[in-house]
C-alpha cells in the first residue's frame, strides 16, 4: 500500500471522528465557514463534508456539594469537512449544524444531609459550530513515520454553552415539580490537541466551567432559587465527556 493511500485511509478515519466533540456547541466568535467543494479546490484533498453520529457518556462534579452528576445516553449529530492541503497534510476543517441531546434525567444527590433527587435537562444553545486544524508537518514515507504519527497534532477547538433545567426536586418521597433553569448558558470550551489514535478508538474531553445562579419560576420560585443556586452556583466544577463509535448518518437527519 502505496504512504500517499495510508494517509488518505488515515485520514477518512479522523474524518468520521473530529466532528464528535463539538457536543452542546455555540461558537463564541464569528460564524464558522463550512469546508466544502467550493472553498477546498484540488490540489487540496476534500473529505466529508459528512454527517456523523455518536453516543456520549459523561459526568458533571458540582464543587459545592463534591458530587457527580451523570450525563448519560447522549447523542452527537453534526456535519463534518475536512481539507488536505498535500504534501505537508495541512488540514483545515469545520464542524456545523452540530447537536447533542440528552434525555431527561434524575440524579441522586444530597442536600443538606438528605439523600434528594433532582431532575434535570442539559439543553444546547445556540447553533454548533468549531474548527479543526493541523499545521504543516514533514512527508512521510514507510521508513521515517506511521500515518498515526504524522497527525499526532490535530487540534479542535470549539466553545461550547448549554443551559441547565431543573425540573423537579424528590425529597421525603415526595416529588415536587420546579420551574429552574441557570440564569445564563454555561461554558463548556472543548479545546484539545490529540492523537489520529485517540481519534479512532474513543475520545474524552474534559474541562472546568462556572455554574452561574439558578432562577425559579412559579409560588416558590424564589425559595427554590435561593436553594439551588446555593448548592449548585459557583466556579470550578469538573466534567468530562467520553465520545463513543461513530455512524455515518444522512444529513438529513442532523
Amino acid at each position: 500500500m502505496s504512504v500517499k493511500t495510508i494517509r488518505m485511509a488515515a485520514l477518512a478515519g479522523a474524518l468520521a471522528l473530529v466532528g464528535v466533540m463539538s457536543t452542546l456547541t455555540a461558537s463564541a466568535s464569528a460564524a464558522v465557514t463550512p469546508i466544502n467543494s467550493e472553498n477546498c479546490k484540488e490540489p487540496s484533498f476534500l473529505l466529508g463534508p459528512l454527517a456523523l453520529k455518536k453516543p456520549v457518556n459523561g459526568f458533571m462534579t458540582v464543587k459545592k456539594i463534591n458530587q457527580n452528576i451523570p450525563l448519560s445516553n447522549g447523542s452527537f449529530k453534526g456535519l463534518v469537512g475536512l481539507c488536505i492541503e498535500e504534501p505537508e497534510a495541512t488540514i483545515t476543517g469545520s464542524i456545523t449544524k452540530s447537536t447533542i441531546t440528552f434525555p431527561a434525567f434524575t440524579a441522586p444527590v444530597k442536600i443538606f444531609g438528605t439523600a434528594t433527587e433532582i431532575g434535570l435537562e442539559v439543553k444546547q444553545f445556540g447553533p454548533g459550530e468549531g474548527t479543526i486544524t493541523k499545521p504543516a508537518g514533514s512527508e512521510c514515507t514507510p521508513t521515517t513515520c506511521t500515518p498515526e504519527g504524522e497527525f499526532d497534532d490535530i487540534t479542535l477547538n470549539v466553545q461550547a454553552q448549554a443551559n441547565i433545567l431543573f425540573n423537579s426536586v424528590k425529597l421525603f418521597g415526595i416529588t415536587i415539580p420546579t420551574q429552574c433553569t441557570t440564569s445564563k448558558p454555561i461554558s463548556l470550551p472543548f479545546v484539545k490537541a490529540m492523537t489520529l489514535g485517540e481519534l479512532l478508538i474513543e475520545t474524552t474531553i474534559t474541562g472546568s466551567t462556572t455554574m452561574p445562579s439558578v432562577k425559579c419560576k412559579g409560588i416558590l420560585g424564589p425559595l427554590e432559587s435561593v436553594i439551588l443556586t446555593s448548592l449548585f452556583s459557583g466556579p470550578n466544577n469538573p466534567y468530562s465527556l467520553t465520545f463513543g463509535e461513530t455512524s455515518v448518518i444522512e444529513e438529513s437527519e442532523l
